[in-house]
């Protein structure tokens, strides 16, 4: 119980330091998206400055941000990172048939996806937002609500069109009326910027949107993506492996490459999802929170914030641990490089050099994808 408790008193001072931060010296993306809402009040091209990655409908939720004071509102807006993180953790309990006291499990995961949470803090929690959407919309589902699950799932894509993988996910295990009421969801929240904007500003708006992720997917060079040459710090694994492969392999060789590795981790996972799901199957969870990973690894864009969706994975495996009573002896070697690289040699830890060199050698998206076989072999009791 002390032991409890002063993990608790720690966790709040550290939240605590990040939100004073926040008040003297504002960090993060928080600005970004209040300017991106801002340009949609302003009936201006949401894209006029040049390449964007988010949808209109990102900029139409954070409209209410623009009418706090601009010194403020980040500090303001910061509690609800906290209540969407504690949101996704009681989401994920529930569809995980986690015991009531499960807390060493949900702090094991937090520690380990710590770095992400930490980033996605400084932009007052959007992407712990849009998992805790996609797990309300998995808790739905499993008590039969498909409707409710959709509304959630699709309002988690409208935001951010990583999640689509989860909802085809479910297509592909026979959830029709799910998949249905998701991509309904999805359209009609996509479109609902056009109360404001007007019907043909968003189709241009989305017509541009689209046209930069078409162009940026389809490069045969994988040094080159949907916001022009890959930013150092990405996490998908195009990017990763691109940045070990180009040097010794011409770039469209190494696109090649890339591809197949990309098509064969689809077809894998398509393979081990083949069975249809049922709402009491406690293998489905497991599968789902690979799948959030997978989606992370394939999406075009993924910087580390975006790497939340990465904590229902997390929570599972230890959730295993925890039922077996010890770490099996494979699961070592994801944690001992996990936690070498991810919160050992960070940047305020290790320096700047060190951590530019765990991005520039795509160890994140490697630690990932072992995340994700993990998570698919845990979907059993460990032996």
């Amino acid at each position: 119980m002390h032991l409890r408790r002063l993990v608790l008193g720690v966790t709040a001072v550290a939240v605590f330091v990040q939100w004073a931060h926040l008040v003297v010296s504002p960090r993060g993306d928080f600005a970004l998206h209040r300017a991106f809402a801002r340009h949609l009040l302003e009936g201006r091209s949401l894209y006029e400055n040049g390449v964007n990655p988010y949808t209109p409908f990102w900029a139409l939720v954070w409209v209410p941000v623009t009418f706090l004071p601009e010194r403020l509102a980040q500090p303001l807006v910061f509690p609800l990172g906290l209540a969407a993180l504690g949101l996704l953790l009681a989401a994920v309990r529930r569809t995980f048939t986690a015991p009531v006291d499960s807390f060493w499990v949900a702090a094991a995961a937090i520690l380990l996806a710590s770095r992400f949470v930490v980033r996605d803090l400084w932009d007052c929690g959007p992407n712990l937002a849009i998992a805790a959407l996609v797990w309300l919309g998995v808790l739905e589902w499993q008590r039969g609500h498909d409707v409710r699950g959709g509304v959630a799932l699709g309002l988690a894509t409208a935001l951010k069109w990583t999640p689509l993988l989860v909802i085809a996910a479910f297509l592909w295990k026979r959830q029709w009326r799910l998949a249905g009421a998701s991509a309904l969801a999805t359209a009609l929240f996509t479109l609902a910027p056009a109360a404001v904007t007007g019907p043909r500003a968003l189709l241009a708006d989305l017509s541009t949107w689209g046209g930069h992720v078409v162009r940026g997917v389809s490069q045969g060079d994988p040094s080159r993506g949907v916001l022009g040459p890959e930013s150092p710090i990405g996490i998908a694994l195009r990017p990763s492996l691109g940045s070990l492969l180009v040097p010794p392999l011409a770039p469209r060789l190494a696109g090649r490459v890339i591809a197949v590795v990309l098509a064969g981790l689809v077809a894998f996972a398509a393979w081990r999802l083949r069975e249809p799901a049922a709402r009491d199957d406690p293998r489905v969870p497991y599968q789902l929170a690979a799948v959030a990973v997978l989606a992370l690894l394939l999406s075009p864009i993924s910087w580390r914030q975006h790497a939340v969706a990465a904590l229902p994975a997390l929570f599972g495996v230890a959730l295993r641990v925890k039922e077996r009573g010890a770490v099996p002896g494979w699961l070592w070697l994801l944690l001992v490089p996990w936690v070498l690289f991810l919160l050992v040699l960070s940047r305020g830890v290790a320096g700047l050099p060190v951590s530019e060199w765990v991005h520039a050698h795509g160890v994140y998206a490697l630690l990932l994808l072992g995340l994700f076989f993990a998570t698919l072999r845990c979907e059993k009791p460990l032996p």
